[in-house]
């Protein structure tokens, strides 16, 4: 399993700071709490009849993609009409997409419209209204020995081998989509999307992606800090609010290690990801990296370049332990730090 992208919404100013590009056509788009939102924390709405997509670069082209998330409507589509909601794009073209039917059923179309069916889920599995299932949508792209599974509420209800998956000259998808589709003269219906993780490889479980802010000073703490009493509480805003108060290294070489709060020891840890939100503010090059230390050395990820002109997130993705380069147990999060070091 590799996980290359992953959000659960949860501390954003604005979608901007998610996605890529967002088209949006007669839809009201929200990150909002309550309905759809796993985990008492926030979710991406998308209210009324139009068109919504958005649209998320990966770090690289990859011919197997995974993309797993919660999902929530208030609503199933009528009329014999359809809604896409999610998408695999090559180069802005689709290559498939995963919708549901007028009668709830989840199936999956290469193209971007409902010419080409490939699979579809039986009636048994169709989705309900006002109900929150978790979908798991695996697809290798081939123009013959393509294939496409579903699962829903970890529930395999489509397995399809030997499709022609690939719809562009590229036998590989560059972006995903979240996408609110729906067929000309549908009703309004409200979406919900959490929990979003897209991985190159696997089918997904059913993940929950949480988010930790900072709780107190680690062993090392040599950044300085604006507009807060300790740089922790610098920068444990729920929503970034940029300049109010932040943290700030203005010497290479110096770092700075943070503590945070344990989570339950029956968790299983998929991947850890800090999100250092970031801008540089001098002249000349300046570059950090997020930092992991597990009480007897300190892992340093790959190195980050912020923009000059404003802010935005740096993510790491750490599937393994640095330190041990196996996978995280709770104990390792629980005992550990973790902080960001400038380097140039």
């Amino acid at each position: 399993m590799s996980i290359v992208f992953s959000t659960g919404f949860d501390h954003y100013s604005t979608r901007t700071q998610i996605f890529n590009t967002e088209s949006i056509g007669n839809v009201t788009v929200a990150i909002t709490t309550g309905v759809g939102a796993r985990n008492n924390t926030y979710a991406l709405q998308i209210t009324n009849d139009g068109d919504y997509f958005a649209i998320k670069t990966l770090p690289t082209a990859i011919t197997t993609v995974c993309m797993a998330f919660s999902f929530h409507c208030s609503a199933i589509p009528s009329g014999g009409r359809r809604m896409a909601i999610a998408g695999l794009f090559d180069n802005g073209s689709y290559q498939c997409r995963l919708a549901i039917t007028t009668t709830g059923q989840l199936a999956v179309y290469r193209g971007s419209g409902y010419t080409n069916l490939l699979a579809i889920g039986s009636g048994s599995y169709a989705l309900l209204p006002d109900v929150t299932y978790h979908i798991s949508w695996k697809t290798v792209i081939n123009n013959s020995t393509g294939s496409t599974i579903v699962r829903l509420n970890e529930l395999e209800i489509i397995n399809s081998t030997g499709l022609d998956t690939q719809e562009t000259a590229n036998s590989t998808v560059d972006q995903i989509i979240i996408a609110h589709d729906l067929e000309f003269g549908e009703p309004p219906i409200t979406t919900w999307f959490d929990d979003l993780v897209v991985d190159d490889a696997n089918l997904l479980p059913d993940l929950e992606v949480r988010t930790y802010f900072p709780n107190g000073v680690g062993v090392t703490q040599q950044w300085g800090y604006v507009g807060a009493p300790s740089i922790y509480e610098a920068i444990d805003d729920l929503v970034p609010n940029s300049d109010t108060d932040y943290a700030t290294g203005a010497t290479a070489s110096e770092y700075s290690l943070l503590s945070y709060p344990d989570i339950g020891t029956a968790a299983t840890i998929y991947a850890i990801s800090p999100k250092p939100f970031a801008i540089k503010t001098d002249a000349g090059t300046a570059t950090f990296a997020s930092l992991y230390y597990n009480g007897a050395t300190i892992s340093q990820a790959a190195t980050q370049a912020p923009s000059d002109s404003s802010y935005a997130y740096a993510p790491t993705i750490w599937l393994v332990n640095p330190a041990t380069g196996i996978t995280f147990t709770t104990s390792d999060f629980n005992s550990g730090q973790f902080g960001f070091k400038r380097i140039t």
